[in-house]
Parts: C-alpha cells; sequence; structure tokens
C-alpha cells in the first residue's frame, strides 16, 4: 500500500495536522536540526524543538519521516561548498524575443522558491523598482510565510506605489524554466545572518539564464562564480542597497536594447557553462563517482 505524504514548509500546528489527516495524508516529512538537538558533543540532547512536531503528528496518527541538516560546529569546524551546483538541463527551446505579459507595459520580475518570507532581500527589491518610478511588477512563487504578503504590499504602498505584488503557488521543477520566460528579470537576493546564504548558490539564480532572463543578484560569495559568467546579465547589488540595484534597473526598464543585450549575456552564459550537461556539472558528479568505485 502507498502513503501518501507532505513536506511542510513552516512549524506544524495542530490545526494543520487536523487539515492533513482529514485529507489523507499519512506522513510528514520534516527537518531534525542537528545543531539544536546536540548542540555540544558530550552534552545531553535537547529534543525540546522537534518534539511539538512529532506530539502534533501522534495525535492524529500520522508517520514522522525526519530529516538530517545543520551539522553541529563542534563536528563541521568550517562550512564548505558541495562540488556541483543544483542546475538544470540547456532546455530544447531557446529564450523567445516576446515576451508574454500582457497589455500592462510593465518591467516584470520574478522569483521563485519553496517559501516566500522575509529576511530574502524582497524588501530590497520592491524598494529599488520604486526608486525607478517606472510601472512594474514582482511575481514571487512559492508558499507565503504568515504576515509576509501583508507586508510586501504594505510596504509597495508606502514606498513603490507603481510597483504591483503577485503571489503565484508552487510549480513543479520541471516547468521551472519555462515558468520564468514570460518576465524581464529573475531576482536572487540572498543575505545573511545564515551563513549558507552567503556562501550557496541558489538553484533560482542558475535557472532564471536558462529561460534568457538577465538576474537581479546579491553579492554574495555564492553569487559570485554565476555573477562573473553572467557580466552585463548579472545586476549585482550589495544587501540593503536598494539605491544602487535602482541604478542598474532603469535602463533595462527605458532601453530595450539594453535589456536585449542583458538577455542575451545570460543566455550565453547559460548555454555555455551554467547547465547540468557541462563537464563542469555532471562531469564532475561521474568522475566523483568513477573515483569512489575505483
Amino acid at each position: 500500500m502507498r502513503e501518501i505524504g507532505i513536506v511542510p514548509q513552516n512549524a506544524l500546528t495542530q490545526k494543520e495536522v487536523e487539515y492533513m489527516k482529514a485529507g489523507g495524508i499519512e506522513a510528514v516529512r520534516t527537518p531534525l536540526i542537528w545543531s539544536g538537538v546536540q548542540p555540544t558533543k558530550r552534552g545531553p540532547y535537547n529534543w525540546s524543538s522537534f518534539d511539538p512536531t512529532v506530539e502534533a503528528a501522534a495525535q492524529q496518527g500520522l508517520s514522522v519521516l525526519p530529516f538530517i541538516v545543520a551539522t553541529p560546529r563542534w563536528l563541521a569546524k568550517k562550512y564548505t561548498t558541495l562540488p556541483i551546483n543544483n542546475v538544470f538541463s540547456l532546455p530544447a527551446m531557446a529564450p523567445s524575443e516576446e515576451r508574454s505579459r500582457g497589455d500592462r507595459g510593465e518591467f516584470a520580475a520574478y522569483r521563485f522558491s519553496q517559501t516566500i518570507g522575509p529576511g530574502r532581500g524582497l524588501e530590497d527589491v520592491v524598494r529599488a523598482l520604486g526608486l525607478t518610478t517606472r510601472p512594474a511588477s514582482l511575481t514571487l512563487r512559492g508558499c507565503p510565510k504568515p504576515g509576509c504578503t501583508e507586508s510586501l504590499l504594505a510596504l509597495a504602498a508606502r514606498e513603490a506605489p507603481r510597483v504591483r505584488i503577485a503571489i503565484e503557488p508552487p510549480s513543479s521543477p520541471a516547468s521551472m524554466i519555462d515558468a520564468c520566460r514570460a518576465f524581464d528579470l529573475g531576482v536572487s537576493a540572498e543575505r545573511g545572518p545564515i551563513r549558507n546564504r552567503l556562501l550557496s548558490l541558489p538553484n533560482k539564480a542558475a535557472t532564471y539564464p536558462l529561460a534568457g532572463l538577465p538576474v537581479a543578484l546579491t553579492t554574495t560569495a555564492g553569487h559570485a562564480p554565476l555573477a562573473n559568467d553572467l557580466g552585463n546579465g548579472a545586476l549585482g547589488f550589495a544587501p540593503g542597497d536598494a539605491a544602487s540595484l535602482a541604478e542598474q534597473l532603469l535602463p533595462l526598464m527605458t532601453d530595450p536594447g539594453r535589456l536585449a543585450a542583458a538577455r542575451e549575456a545570460s543566455w550565453h552564459a547559460a548555454r555555455t557553462r551554467w547547465h547540468w550537461e557541462h563537464d563542469l556539472e555532471r562531469g564532475a558528479l561521474l568522475a566523483a563517482a568513477a573515483r569512489s568505485l575505483s
């Protein structure tokens, strides 16, 4: 018998678990924060952060399938990065010159992620779009955390009245590249204080070029290799520096030639380096597997 499960994006509440049970969900896959459970090598275990999830699930008879994340500092002395990036295959269809944004006449920015929440640079992007004083939209695909949509709408109303905020539901991984094609700009505005966000390259940042989108991305160590290859297709800015991003956005919003050149630079980076079939991605994985089997 096949078991139906779900991967929640936020801390579980009793009401949510009741809804899951009523909907036929039988299992919950949820992260177990190792550094929180075992903060010191020989100290006692602390299950206080995980027990509420187990208790809520158990009351409705749901199985809990934990996966371990966040290696504690006493074991991992420094952060490392994976030898390959989370990139998609090069699409069969090249980016089209025609944009399918309807008749709104907006400059369309786009970001996708599992969750939509604070601390991911979205406020910087709203402010930057507002500073251009041009009609624009910011479409966010994912599951909003409580209060996030309302906060962004209020920010736009105060500081970016010509910017329209749109929320789209999550989509399948197979559709991610095509979902980007209708937009003018991809957004990957990662910021601290979580070090992983500063050191890693998000899959969203490497996906936008595959649809021919220039990318607005923060000047983090994780973004740097992609930004270097994007050239004119990268709009790099320091976290919190909305004015710098606005300055780079304005030429793309007002000059079709500049936008076309940025799109071509992004697509060039995608087809020459940033796709799964490249030797530095699939080739690196195959080489690592061969070394481990030799």
